[in-house]
């Protein structure tokens, strides 16, 4: 079993990249059933969401780091701190607290930031939230440290996540969002299954897990009032997988995670309808120095 058996003070630096592109399928726009729309207009609301690019893509760098800040008889304390830099804005930090027992347990997650927007959202977030929410960029330690270090042996969690109050927030924090219409957002469960397997070593002496997770049948829908149009979205399949590392003394090593995520958008605006389909890519990989 993997231990994190680093002396206090002991810690690692490592750096981060997430490169997001997303991709934007066919878009249909149809009158309403019962309503007249000129043609101009139809071919007006296509046309604007046409005018972009059919594929944007982002990319954010950073750094992590993880430092054993204290040890008893309940575990060790492992502290991270992940830095990303976005173009046109400040240094997004978030701080990563949590507790690893003797045998392997994790608890005592706390997630902390200096942004008010990200502040929102995690408040809403459910213990069970913010760790998948760590597992999309590669920072949880859950299913790693309780596990048998034998090569192929694999644990599996079920988690069901309440989004509700979580989109909500995360609507709110966006700027010129119409709050009159933020009590009307609606949110189904999202539920994802994640299995972690034990790989060995690799070949610089890591110890290597690979992480599988899925989710499908998660819809959010927002009632259009004011300004903002009334929007559906849901969620046809989401994949990701990845590979964790951990050095022989337990601290995290160099990671990547992919993750594949596509959606159906349907739209009222006026008397008409929009569909569209987009499919986000997202990779993060994190390295040494």
């Amino acid at each position: 079993m993997l231990t994190l058996s680093a002396p206090v003070g002991a810690s690692v630096e490592l750096r981060t990249s997430t490169s997001s592109r997303l991709r934007l399928g066919e878009v249909k726009v149809s009158a309403l059933p019962g309503k007249a729309v000129p043609p101009a207009e139809l071919n007006r609301l296509r046309s604007s969401f046409n005018e972009g690019p059919a594929a944007q893509t982002t990319t954010v760098t950073g750094k992590a780091f993880y430092r054993v800040a204290a040890r008893g008889e309940g575990g060790t304390v492992l502290v991270g701190s992940v830095v990303q830099n976005v173009a046109g804005q400040p240094p997004l930090t978030m701080r990563i607290s949590q507790t690893v027992a003797p045998g392997g347990e994790v608890s005592g997650l706390k997630v902390e930031s200096d942004d008010p927007r990200l502040r929102a959202v995690l408040a809403q977030l459910t213990p069970e939230g913010i760790e998948h929410m760590l597992s999309q960029n590669g920072s949880s330690l859950k299913g790693v440290y309780a596990q048998a270090l034998v090569p192929g042996t694999f644990t599996e969690q079920t988690v069901t996540l309440d989004m509700q109050e979580m989109t909500t927030a995360l609507f709110s924090s966006l700027a010129g969002a119409d709050g009159a219409a933020l009590p009307q957002v609606q949110v189904t469960p999202l539920s994802m299954l994640t299995r972690t397997t034990y790989q060995g070593l690799s070949a610089q002496g890591l110890h290597t897990f690979t992480t599988r997770s899925s989710a499908q049948d998660w819809q959010v829908a927002l009632k259009g009032e004011g300004d903002m149009p009334g929007m559906t979205m849901r969620l046809g399949a989401l994949d990701s997988s990845g590979t964790q590392t951990f050095r022989r003394d337990g601290l995290p090593g160099p990671s990547q995670q992919s993750m594949t995520m596509s959606m159906q958008l349907d739209m009222t605006i006026g008397g008409a309808q929009v569909s569209l389909t987009m499919t986000l890519e997202q990779r993060t990989a994190i390295t040494l120095p």
